[in-house]
């Protein structure tokens, strides 16, 4: 699921003063903040997985990506990988080629979100991620802000502190 990029901008001089104090933004800052924003989003793809036996729900996890950048952090939400997560989230196709597909398995997540081919032409998917990702923008929004404002106390706290026991 690619989301959106925030920017975080300001109208309040105190926290705009605060940042220019402390020089390069500490990395742990935008880490935390991001990360509350992409958990309200797996909480909310959670929520709206469709549930037969409960294995997809269990599979949603959020990763970070790694960046060349210092100072960005990315986050996806999506299903998890590897060897367990395949052979959980696979259903075998009865006879392949059918329809339209070479494959002999079929990712049960990508099916229901986006659809598949089958007898009676193309099943429309019910894009239950894109739309819980919808939902839940505006929630994320607000943690990922509370967050930042909490992460960029504490460094100023912690720089203060730096200052004060250098004697400045």
């Amino acid at each position: 699921m690619s989301g959106g990029v925030y920017t975080v901008k300001s109208d309040f001089p105190a926290l705009e003063k605060k940042l220019q104090e402390l020089g390069q933004l500490p990395t742990v800052v935008v880490s935390r903040a991001a990360g509350k924003g992409a958990t309200v989003v797996r909480r909310a793809a959670r929520g709206a997985v469709p549930v037969r036996t409960g294995t997809m729900k269990r599979y949603i996890a959020r990763t970070s990506e790694r960046s060349r950048k210092k100072g960005k952090r990315v986050y996806r939400v999506g299903m998890k990988g590897g060897d367990e997560a395949n052979e959980a989230l696979q259903r075998r196709i009865k006879e392949p080629g059918k329809y339209g597909g070479k494959n002999k398995y079929a990712y049960y997540p990508s099916s229901t979100e986006y659809g598949w081919l089958g007898p009676n032409g193309k099943h429309e998917g019910s894009h239950w991620m894109q739309r819980a990702a919808r939902e839940a923008a505006h929630e994320a929004e607000e943690a990922m802000v509370k967050e930042f404002a909490v992460q960029v106390d504490k460094a100023w706290a912690k720089k203060e502190a730096e200052r004060e026991q250098n004697g400045f």
